[in-house]
């Protein structure tokens, strides 16, 4: 898996309706849940590793790995 590095809130969009986006770190650990925004801000996030999880409206799922770097 490659990482997308982002420095911005606003880096991170997406080209499909999304239900739902999940912020995970790299212990599994729940960090943030977005509802039905196509804009993943990663304004409030340390500096790190993150996993994305994206549920579009037709429920397929997909991950995305991502670095918050400053």
């Amino acid at each position: 898996l490659h990482s997308f590095p982002t420095r911005r809130s606003s880096d991170l969009e997406i080209g499909v309706e999304v239900s739902e986006v999940r912020i995970y770190d790299l212990s599994g650990r729940l960090v943030k849940m977005i509802k039905n925004d196509g804009l993943i801000d990663l304004g409030n996030l340390s500096e790190g590793y993150y996993i994305i999880s994206i549920t579009d409206t037709g429920g397929k799922t997909r991950m995305v790995p991502v670095e918050k770097a400053y």
